[in-house]
C-alpha cells in the first residue's frame, strides 16, 4: 500500500521547510530576532518552573523571560497569558515595538506594578 499526499500539500510542507532555513539563516547571521518577545517581570521566576504561554516555551532567568512568538505586534491579550503563569510584568517589548504603561496595567488587571525606577 503506497501513501500519497494531494499536491497542495506537498507544496504546503515545502515552503515550512524554506521559512524554517530563512529563519535560522537570518538568526545565524547574527540579527536578532524582531518577534523576540522579551518581559521583566516584577518579581524573579522560580528556575524550576517550566513556562508555556501564548503557544510558546518562554526562557526566564532571574526577572527576564523571552520568547519568540508568531505574530508580529505585541498585545495587551498575549502579555495577559502570560502574566497568568508568570505574574505581574513591568515590561513587555519586541523588536516591533512595547506596551505602553496603561496597557501593562491592563495587562496585569488593571495593577500598575511599581519598580525601581518608578519609585
Amino acid at each position: 500500500m503506497t501513501l500519497s499526499l494531494p499536491t497542495h500539500m506537498i507544496s504546503l510542507f515545502a515552503g515550512a521547510a524554506f521559512l524554517a532555513g530563512c529563519a535560522s539563516v537570518a538568526t545565524a547571521s547574527g540579527e536578532t530576532d524582531p518577534r523576540i518577545v522579551t518581559v521583566e517581570t516584577a518579581t524573579a521566576v522560580p528556575a524550576a518552573k517550566d513556562v508555556i504561554a501564548q503557544r510558546a516555551v518562554w526562557d526566564c532567568e532571574g526577572n527576564t523571560c523571552s520568547a519568540r512568538l508568531l505574530q508580529k505586534n505585541v498585545s495587551v491579550l498575549a502579555c495577559t497569558k502570560l502574566v497568568r503563569e508568570i505574574g505581574p510584568v513591568t515590561s513587555y517589548s519586541n523588536g516591533f515595538g512595547s506596551l505602553s504603561a496603561a496597557e501593562l496595567a491592563e495587562c496585569n488587571g488593571g495593577t500598575t506594578v511599581l519598580t525601581a525606577d518608578s519609585e
